[in-house]
């Protein structure tokens, strides 16, 4: 009966230890951006949460639909 107990005692200090280890993370692909997207940040957007990006952003708007994209 000790015998069967001390197993049973391995068995879940095995599983507890091997349920820790770290897990190989699943390849993320790389987003692929159409050609009608532009940076906000190249109109002189600042994203530091402090600075207003309001005319960054409209800027940015007015360019893709001078494209006919917006």
């Amino acid at each position: 009966m000790k015998k069967v107990l001390l197993m049973c005692v391995a068995c879940a200090g095995w599983m507890a230890v091997m349920a820790q280890l770290p897990k190989p993370l699943p390849k993320v692909p790389v987003p692929l951006f159409k050609k009608d997207t532009l940076s906000i940040v190249a109109k002189g957007a600042k994203g530091n949460g402090y600075f207003l990006n309001t005319t960054a952003i409209q800027q940015s708007i007015d360019q893709l639909h001078k494209k006919g994209v917006a």
